[in-house]
């Protein structure tokens, strides 16, 4: 263990190399042949472990390098070990042998393996370990050559005869090009401590991972931690590893290990564990009130937010935030992937006061999604903002536009009828997240309601005056009861016919009106069990829908017949499609299984279906409802579909345009109780 000198700043030092150290692991062959060490590699997330990929090639039988990641042991500090194997490498194995087969041959060039990393899942029932904290930043650790960095890792003593932790003060000495930094000379780097984690002893953080020794120097290179981003796009070697986005979710679990340290309850109540922000914060991180435990928060707020849709909406934000363009990165150094990583380039900020700006930068990244994640992180960043000086609120409020409303439809049945048709009542609110009561736009809830084939003319109005008076509105929510789900309501106009319609200009998804008032805390009555049933089902799977990429659950399967029940043997993120319009008898049965089986998310076909059995029709509607949720997180759904909608009507296809209906009912959202109280009146003449 480091020694560094015995004053405040020297024990929390110790602390912060105990932490360290504790997370740095031994890479080791299968089984007990062979050296008992090959490299060194540290834990980034429960269960996940980095390393170099060089540090997987080993020779076999025939003295012939070879890629030997498929099965690998884990020691820990404390003599404990377990099985695992690399899921990842980058480069891929095939590109690490051909390396290695010109090492052999020539003298190795270390930098032409890049970026010369791989992640090691640990196989089931995994003991719990330590993971250590990763920078945030892009920026290359450039510092002064001491004790400010210091590389750690294992390696075989040849006194003692066995593996041993090493350490070794070497400072930052240069840049190497892309991602690669040099360590300074102040530590000769022993065989076996390539993979191991190079931290930043000032900030409290890892910065890059050890690569090699410099050839008959001192010192070594080592890679940045920005170029784990290469992970983004990298497939994995085995299984379905970490989902579409390997990286986001990488560091997602990483940030809520960390967030999840740092409750009081997370002890127990046992003994007493410094956390890094802990260290971090006797370091002295914290930056004008920006604390490690403020970052903490944050970081696992903004893992929760869908995704940027690219580097560009990460930039732009950072560039907000900042208040203006910023030299956001410097050349040769990975895009900005993830919310995580732009809140790295807030660092620092001229003329700045730095908790503003990280507060304004996640209330951009929050925008005005309507997901549950979106509004947590809000609440808790206007939260904070209350802490800030006077000044520094109001200029974050003045950054900040008004909040984004959606417009809310509800349309219930009466007692009555016109005849054969049914008459409808309706009501028109204005919602706005953050606790605010809905606002009563216009109603009518008297006489014998409005027949139904007159709901489109009548609200034609009423729905104008609301938008032209909210034009920040982007969302019309329509509550109906699940028999009238197959209205056409994106199809409706707000002017004239010649018009576009609403579905091509806002986004427009379904509600369920009879889930009014279901709540997942309700005592159930003794003859409502199924309710209560499915409203907790219906909170579980809203939970998983928006935790899981989305793949469809065709109802009924494609060439086989339609079976009742298969909605509710849906996985976590499977969202029920179904190719019987909602108007047809069998969708409506296929609907009321999904409902009952507590969906909030479903997709549907408009128009009529020709038979029982499927045709063209249906497998035109299946490969649209695919491509709508091909890398599209729950809470973009409705924004996915105006798009669709949007580029279909201005193309002149209106089929396509109606082809799809959306439910999207969310129940951290629950529709307003009826109240008796004065419309707000828009104030805006009709078209």
């Amino acid at each position: 263990m480091p020694e560094p000198a015995s004053t405040g700043a020297g024990r929390a030092r110790r602390a912060l190399y105990g932490l360290a150290q504790a997370a740095t692991v031994r890479i080791m062959p299968p089984d007990d042949h062979g050296p008992q060490g090959w490299g060194s590699g540290f834990c980034v997330a429960p269960g996940w472990v980095l390393t170099c990929a060089h540090v997987l090639i080993r020779r076999d039988a025939d003295g012939v390098r070879r890629w030997m990641g498929d099965r690998v042991r884990i020691g820990f500090q404390g003599g404990k070990r377990w099985s695992g194997r690399a899921v990842y490498a980058l480069p891929g194995p095939k590109a690490v042998e051909r390396w290695a087969a010109q090492a052999d041959a020539l003298a190795a060039n270390e930098q032409a393996l890049y970026p010369d990393l791989a992640l090691v899942r640990l196989d089931g029932g995994f003991p719990e370990h330590d993971c250590v904290w990763l920078t945030d930043r892009s920026d290359p650790p450039l510092g002064p050559v001491g004790d400010e960095t210091t590389a750690f890792g294992w390696w075989f003593d040849l006194i003692s005869g066995q593996w041993e932790e090493w350490y070794g003060h070497c400072g930052i000495a240069g840049r190497n090009g892309r991602n690669i930094f040099r360590l300074g000379s102040g530590s000769s780097v022993p065989y076996g401590v390539s993979g191991g984690p190079v931290l930043d002893a000032v900030r409290g953080e890892v910065v890059g991972v050890v690569k090699a020794k410099r050839r008959g120097l001192d010192g070594g290179i080592a890679v940045q931690l920005s170029a784990l981003r290469a992970l983004d796009g990298a497939a994995p070697l085995y299984g379905s590893g970490l989902g579409p986005r390997p990286y986001a979710a990488l560091l997602r679990a990483h940030d809520r290990w960390h967030h999840a340290r740092q409750d009081p309850r997370d002890s127990g109540g046992g003994e007493v564990r410094e956390t890094w922000a802990d260290v971090q914060a006797e370091l002295g991180s914290s930056v004008f009130g920006w604390t490690p435990v403020s970052r903490l928060k944050a970081l696992e707020l903004l893992s929760a937010l869908p995704p940027p849709d690219g580097p560009d909406a990460v930039e732009g934000r950072v560039a907000l935030a900042l208040g203006g363009p910023a030299l956001l990165r410097l050349p040769e150094t990975e895009p900005l992937l993830t919310w995580r990583d732009g809140h790295g380039q807030l660092y620092d900020p001229a003329g700045l006061a730095e908790k503003r700006v990280f507060l304004h930068y996640l209330l951009l990244a929050a925008g005005d999604h309507a997901d549950a994640a979106a509004r947590a992180a809000r609440e808790w960043a206007w939260a904070e903002a209350r802490q800030l000086p006077a000044t520094e609120r109001v200029q974050l409020a003045r950054s900040m536009p008004e909040q984004i409303p959606t417009l809310l439809l509800e349309i219930e049945e009466t007692p009555f009828s016109y005849g054969e048709s049914p008459a409808f009542h309706w009501w028109l609110r204005l919602v706005r997240d953050g606790g605010d009561a809905p606002v009563l736009l216009d109603k009518d809830e008297s006489g014998d309601g409005v027949p139904a084939g007159r709901l489109a003319d009548v609200l034609k109005v009423p729905l104008y005056r609301a938008f032209e008076a909210h034009r920040a509105a982007r969302r019309l929510e329509v509550a109906l009861p699940p028999e009238y789900f197959g209205t056409p309501v994106h199809n409706w106009r707000l002017s004239g016919d010649q018009s576009a319609p609403i579905g091509a200009l806002r986004e427009v998804v379904l509600r369920d009106v009879l889930r009014r008032g279901m709540r997942q805390d309700d005592e159930p009555e003794p003859d409502d069990a199924q309710r209560q049933k499915s409203a907790s089902d219906w909170h579980l799977r809203w939970a998983a829908s928006n935790g899981s990429p989305l793949r469809p659950l065709y109802i009924p399967e494609p060439g086989r017949p339609g079976r009742p029940g298969r909605s509710a043997h849906a996985l976590a993120g499977q969202i029920p499609v179904l190719c019987h319009p909602a108007g047809h008898p069998e969708g409506r049965l296929m609907l009321q299984d999904v409902l009952t089986s507590g969906h909030g998310i479903a997709l549907w076909r408009i128009g009529e279906h020709q038979d029982r059995a499927c045709g063209e029709e249906c497998v035109r509607f299946r490969g649209a409802a695919a491509r709508l949720m091909e890398r599209t997180p729950a809470g973009r759904l409705p924004a996915r579909l105006l798009r669709w909608r949007a580029e279909a009507y201005w193309r002149g296809d209106p089929e396509a345009m109606a082809l799809l209906a959306l439910l999207h009912d969310d129940p951290t959202r629950p529709l307003p109780a009826h109240q008796e109280g004065p419309v707000e009146s828009p104030g805006v003449d009709a078209p």
